[in-house]
C-alpha cells in the first residue's frame, strides 16, 4: 500500500510531463518553409537535333582575385594573425593531443622558405615543356597546402598523388609531369624508390613528417637513385636565400589532379586558377544562406579529411583561405575521424554517404539499445520532427532539440556545424532526413567530377525533398544530349526496367556542362 500510494503520484507525474511534451510535438512551426519553386532558366534558343535545352541558375559570379595565391596573399594582410592550418601531434605513447595551429603569416612565411630553399638547391627546374610541376604524396596534413602554394609562390602547379590509384599510376604521373621532386612523409618513401626505377626526371625527395636524415634512410635513397632531405633543412636554407613570388593569371595551372579513368592509365585534368575559384563563387552563392553564412566568414573551421587527390577539398580550402577561416586536419586515421570531430569542433562538415551511414547506424542502434524512456523518447522526437519536416519544410523544435539532439551533436563533435554537403553517390532518403531532423541546418546533395572541379549541381538550401542533386549551379550551364547506341533518348518518358523501378522521366540523355569550372581537355591527351 505504501509503495502505491509513493508511485501512483511519480506516475502522475511522469504522465502529465509525457502529455505536455505530446501537446508541445503538436504545436506548428512558426514561420514555416516555402519549398522553393523551379527557378532554373531553360534556354531553347541553342536547340538542335538530340540535343536539350540549355538548364542555368543566375549570372556567372566573378573570382575577387586573378589566382588563389593571390587571393591567399590577401587573406594574410587582412587576417594574419588568425589561425590558419591545425594538426593534432602526439604523445609519447602514440595518442592525439589538442589542435596546434599555424597562423596564416605563419604559414605564408614557411611557404616563401620552402620556394627559396628548392630555387636555391635547383630542385625546382623547368620541364622540357615548360612547366614546373611539384608531385605531393601524402594524407591531408598542413604540408599538403604548404607545398602546394609554394608550387605557385614559383610560377608552377602541385601534382596530387595518391594510393589508391596504384603503384603504375604513380610511375606513369611521374613520367607524364617530368617531375624532378616528390614531397612526401616517411610512410610513402618506398612507393616513391619504387617508381623512381622507371623514372629518370625524378631527383629529389623532400620528406616533411621528420627534422633530421638517419644513415639508414640516407642509403636507401641513394640505392634508389634520389636526394633525400628534410621539409626543415630546406625551409632553413630558404629562409637564408628569399626569392619573389611569380605572377599568376586565372588560366594557369592550380592543381593537376589524376582521374582513374575508365580504362588504360589515369588521366590528367588541369584544374586552373580560374575553374577552381568560379567554382568557389557558384558552391558559396547556393549554400551560404541562414546560419551557414557564419560559416563562411573568418570564424569558419573545415575538418580535412577527404584526400586533396579529389577536387571537393579544393573547394572548400579554397573558400576557408578566402575568408580567412581554419582547416584542421584529421589524424590520418578515417577510423578515428568522429573523435577528431570531438576535439575540432568543425562549423561545416564536408563528407561523403559512407561516413554519415557509420554515424546514423551508430545514433539510431545506440538509440534503440538504450531501451526504456529514453528509447521511447528518441523515437518519439525522431518521428514528431521527421513529421514537420515533411509538412512544414521545417525541424526546429524546441524541446527534443535540447533535450536530446543537442546531445548526440555535441557526441559527434557537430555541436556548432551550420552545415553539411555530401556527394559521390546518392545518399539514403531515410539517412539525408535524419541528418536534417538532428541538426536542423541544410543538408547538401551535389553533383559533379573532377572535370568540372565537382561543380555540377547542388540543392537549395531550403529544398527539403529527398531523391534529387539539385539544380546547376550559379557558373554553370547544363543539357541533355541524346545517345541512341546507349538507350539514351530525350523523347523518353520512363526509366526504369520493370514497374519496381520504373519511374517518370523528363527526357534521358548525357549529362552535357558549360562554364568557367569546366576544364579545357585532359593533360597531355589531345584525344
Amino acid at each position: 500500500m505504501l509503495v502505491s500510494l509513493l508511485t501512483t503520484p511519480f506516475a502522475l507525474a511522469a504522465a502529465g510531463l509525457l502529455g505536455f511534451i505530446g501537446y508541445l510535438c503538436t504545436i506548428p512551426s512558426k514561420n514555416l518553409v516555402k519549398v522553393p519553386s523551379n527557378y532554373v532558366i531553360v534556354d531553347d534558343s541553342e536547340v538542335k537535333p538530340g540535343h536539350g535545352a540549355v538548364h542555368r541558375v543566375g549570372t556567372t559570379p566573378k573570382p575577387s582575385s586573378p589566382s588563389m595565391l593571390d587571393s591567399l596573399k590577401a587573406t594574410v594582410e587582412k587576417h594574419g594573425n588568425n589561425a590558419f592550418l591545425g594538426r593534432r601531434p602526439f604523445d609519447k605513447d602514440g595518442n592525439a593531443l589538442d589542435y596546434v595551429w599555424e597562423t596564416y603569416a605563419q604559414v605564408y612565411s614557411r611557404i616563401q622558405n620552402f620556394a627559396a630553399g628548392l630555387v636555391h638547391e635547383k630542385m625546382f627546374e623547368v620541364t622540357s615543356d615548360g612547366e614546373k610541376p611539384l608531385c605531393l604524396y601524402m594524407k591531408n596534413r598542413p604540408e599538403w597546402v604548404i607545398g602546394q602554394y609554394t608550387a605557385m609562390y614559383l610560377g608552377g602547379f602541385a601534382v596530387a598523388l595518391y594510393d589508391t590509384l596504384g603503384a603504375d599510376s604513380t610511375q606513369f604521373i611521374l613520367k607524364q609531369t617530368q617531375s624532378s621532386t616528390v614531397v612526401c612523409t616517411t610512410a610513402e618513401l618506398a612507393g616513391v624508390y619504387a617508381a623512381k626505377a622507371t623514372t629518370s626526371t625524378l631527383k629529389f625527395v623532400v620528406v616533411v613528417d621528420i627534422d633530421t636524415i638517419s644513415p639508414s634512410q640516407a642509403d636507401a635513397a641513394a640505392a634508389a637513385g634520389v636526394k633525400l632531405v628534410t621539409l626543415t633543412q630546406i625551409e632553413a636554407i630558404g629562409a637564408a636565400h628569399p626569392v619573389a613570388s611569380a605572377t599568376l593569371a586565372p588560366n594557369d595551372i592550380y592543381c593537376l589532379i589524376y582521374t582513374s579513368g575508365t580504362t588504360g592509365d589515369p588521366k590528367g585534368v588541369p584544374i586552373t586558377h580560374l575553374n577552381v575559384m568560379s567554382a568557389d563563387e557558384g558552391m558559396r552563392e547556393r549554400i551560404c544562406v541562414g546560419n551557414a553564412m557564419k560559416t563562411f566568414t573568418h570564424t569558419g573551421v573545415h575538418m580535412s579529411y577527404l584526400p586533396l587527390a579529389h577536387c571537393i577539398e579544393h573547394i572548400i580550402h579554397t573558400i576557408i583561405i578566402i575568408e580567412g577561416g581554419r582547416i584542421g586536419f584529421y589524424q590520418g586515421n578515417t577510423l578515428k575521424l568522429t573523435e577528431d570531430l570531438a576535439v575540432l569542433r568543425p562549423t561545416l562538415f564536408v563528407t561523403v554517404p559512407r561516413l554519415l551511414n557509420k554515424i546514423y547506424d551508430k545514433v539510431v542502434n545506440g538509440a534503440q539499445a538504450a531501451g526504456g524512456l529514453k528509447t521511447w523518447l528518441f523515437n518519439l522526437a525522431l518521428d514528431t520532427k521527421l513529421t514537420n519536416l515533411k509538412k512544414y519544410g521545417r525541424t526546429r523544435h524546441a524541446v527534443f532539440d535540447k533535450l536530446i539532439f543537442s546531445k548526440i551533436q555535441t557526441k559527434v563533435g557537430l555541436d556548432r556545424c551550420e552545415l553539411i554537403v555530401t556527394g559521390s553517390a546518392p545518399l539514403a532518403d531515410d539517412v539525408m532526413n535524419f541528418f536534417r531532423i538532428l541538426f536542423d541546418f541544410p543538408v547538401h546533395e551535389g553533383y559533379g567530377q573532377s572535370e568540372t572541379v565537382t561543380a555540377g549541381t547542388m540543392t537549395h538550401s531550403l529544398d527539403v525533398t529527398c531523391g534529387t542533386i539539385g539544380v546547376p549551379i550559379t557558373p554553370m550551364e547544363i543539357k541533355l544530349v541524346s545517345i541512341p547506341d546507349m538507350g539514351y533518348d530525350l523523347a523518353y518518358t520512363t526509366h526504369g526496367e520493370d514497374d519496381a523501378t520504373r519511374m517518370a522521366v523528363n527526357g534521358r540523355g548525357e549529362i552535357c556542362f558549360r562554364g568557367p569550372p569546366v576544364f579545357s581537355g585532359y593533360y597531355k591527351d589531345p584525344a
